[in-house]
């Protein structure tokens, strides 16, 4: 009788190589409760962790989250949030915040034909104006002006096919 263990992939899940064993024996009631045993396993897997939660908490709130609020949601300390930060995204908890919220702040620039820098700075959680200006310099290395002005100015080569081919035709 051939065996379904000699299948490469069954060496790295045991919930499934218990389940062909099972019914290499013809035991149908072990291989039910192995199958059984399988999918939960599998649904524990595809369950959110706790850090996922939090990062998910991090993208779906504008404005800055306080570490205390995401230990309540995780139910863990404010250390074991920074591990987990690096070891899975390799950067810190506050450099994560900071990055999404200049994101947020470019979308907002790109989206806004005559930004208020002030309203646009307490919207998206900075301290004032000036905070939003020192943050975007530090993360694009120009002001907040300079970069809607670029948003909003394309490119000669990303003008009309109309525009760029008129100027190239004698």
């Amino acid at each position: 009788m051939q065996t379904l263990l000699a299948t490469p992939n069954l060496e790295r899940r045991p919930a499934l190589r218990s389940v062909f064993a099972a019914l290499d024996t013809g035991d149908l009631s072990g291989a039910t409760e192995a199958v059984t045993v399988w999918f939960v396993q599998a649904e524990d897997a595809r369950r959110p962790t706790r850090f996922t939660a939090a990062v998910d908490q991090l993208l779906c709130t504008p404005q800055r989250v306080p570490l205390a609020m995401l230990e309540d949601l995780t139910g863990r300390s404010e250390r074991w949030l920074e591990r987990q930060c690096r070891a899975q995204l390799g950067c810190t908890f506050q450099s994560l915040q900071r990055l999404l919220r200049i994101e947020r702040t470019l979308l907002t620039l790109h989206a806004h034909p005559q930004p208020d820098f002030a309203t646009i700075a307490y919207a998206l959680g900075f301290a004032d104006q000036a905070h939003l200006s020192r943050e975007v310099r530090r993360f694009t290395g120009c002001t907040p002006t300079h970069l809607w002005q670029q948003l909003h100015t394309l490119p000669e080569n990303f003008k009309t096919p109309s525009t760029a081919s008129a100027k190239l035709m004698p």
